[in-house]
């Protein structure tokens, strides 16, 4: 008796259970922003081709926000459905909307019946909005497959308030981003009966996760093993080594009274510019959208060539007139403002890629110390002067002179005044 009882037991749940899962479909779930995103797909048996709906349920932050999910690898090519509210809260607004490149989704405009917002509600904690895409491999203009594995990507920004929400409202850089991969044959439902997805909160079925806001995953989601770091890491190390370390430095050995303090001057400013110029070139080579960071990072890697350029003239002037020229001024002002600038924008590629609070500290703490490090620099440098009772050499005064001389304003002007007793 006891084989009939199995047997009935494993017939009931085939009969019952297995068909609720297949109409769920498949959907993913993330704690933080908090969202939920289910998928079906269904034979259309009338235009061909396969109708595939999405459920997005997402909790909104204090401010508000957005989150979306689309069908696709990328933002460009990709299919975009878009949920967020205004103030009031009283409905969310959903719109369907798509992007040539990493930039700003706009409203899908054109598509006739093809594509969709069935419904949206709102509950005492989320916002939920169903969308339908109708035989979708057989128009969307990115390649989708409806069977196998397919990618989604999902975004959300929990910072932006919309005051009053349309479905052409223009969007917030999102705050978190990632892309998943789903099983579109465990997606694919076997009856018409339930076609829109059901969300279970908490729970992700049929989804792996392989990218979470620029960090690749493994197939089980899980970090991805490597021996090495990711492209973005070594970047930022290099850049810091260059504007943390080796600019500094080779601005502060100007100022020392080193035989050849010119020559390590040059020579630690030109590994800096050769390391800048070429992490920040790789860079732009994987880049898909420009934030202020990377503007930025372009900007003062761009200007450090003139900033180079100018160096080299004041120094072949300075040899041959034995005395400042207009390319000493813009060489030294150039210089400082571009050691400020790309120190502040290290942190700011740090606060980019979300790095742990610990290595904002220690970048402050190491500005902090370059900061000691020039005062004190500069304080012995003062005490040399007074020390002195005779007039500088011309060569020493050539040897204060480089790629990011440090020296304050009015030690400059003085060095002039020497200089032209001399003379």
């Amino acid at each position: 008796m006891k084989a009939p009882g199995s047997l009935l037991s494993a017939l009931m749940y085939t009969t019952c259970l297995v068909p609720r899962s297949l109409a769920s479909g498949i959907q993913y779930c993330r704690d933080d922003p908090r969202l939920c995103f289910g998928v079906t797909s269904t034979k259309n048996a009338t235009a061909g081709g396969h109708d595939i709906h999405v459920s997005l349920t997402a909790t909104p932050s204090d401010n508000g926000g957005w989150a979306a999910v689309g069908i696709g690898k990328k933002m460009a090519g990709s299919l975009i459905f878009v949920m967020y509210s205004d103030t009031d809260r009283t409905s969310p607004v959903a719109s369907i909307r798509t992007v040539e490149s990493h930039d700003n989704p706009t409203v899908l405009k054109d598509h006739g019946t093809h594509v969709e917002v069935l419904n949206t509600s709102i509950t005492a904690m989320d916002h939920h909005a169903h969308f339908v895409c109708y035989s979708c491999e057989e128009w969307w203009k990115t390649p989708i497959a409806t069977e196998g594995k397919t990618s989604f990507i999902y975004a959300a920004n929990r910072a932006q308030t919309f005051d009053k929400a349309e479905s052409d409202s223009v969007l917030m850089f999102h705050d978190a981003y990632g892309i998943v991969e789903g099983d579109m044959d465990e997606a694919l439902l076997s009856s018409t009966d339930e076609l829109i997805p059901a969300i279970r909160p908490g729970e992700t079925t049929g989804f792996v996760l392989l990218n979470e806001n620029g960090d690749l995953k493994s197939h089980k989601g899980s970090p991805l093993p490597s021996s090495w770091p990711s492209p973005g890491t070594i970047h930022g190390v290099v850049m810091g080594v260059a504007f943390m370390g080796c600019f500094p430095v080779g601005g502060m050995l100007i100022q020392l009274p080193l035989g050849r303090a010119f020559t390590y001057h040059w020579m630690i400013q030109l590994c800096a510019l050769l390391l800048a110029l070429g992490s920040a070139g790789y860079m732009v080579t994987r880049s898909t959208h420009f934030d202020l960071h990377k503007i930025l990072g372009l900007t003062v890697v761009g200007a450090l060539a003139v900033q180079a350029a100018m160096g080299y003239k004041h120094h072949t002037v300075f040899v041959r007139i034995a005395q400042r020229s207009a390319y000493t001024l813009v060489h030294r002002w150039l210089g400082r403002s571009l050691l400020l600038l790309g120190t502040v924008n290290v942190a700011l590629g740090l606060y980019h890629k979300r790095r742990p609070t610990g290595a904002i500290m220690a970048w402050f703490v190491i500005w902090l110390a370059e900061l000691v490090a020039y005062a004190w620099v500069m304080r012995q440098k003062q005490r040399r002067k007074r020390q002195q009772h005779q007039p500088q050499l011309v060569a020493k005064d050539e040897h204060e002179i480089g790629l990011f001389d440090l020296g304050s304003s009015d030690s400059d002007d003085s060095e002039d005044s020497e200089f032209e007793e001399e003379v």
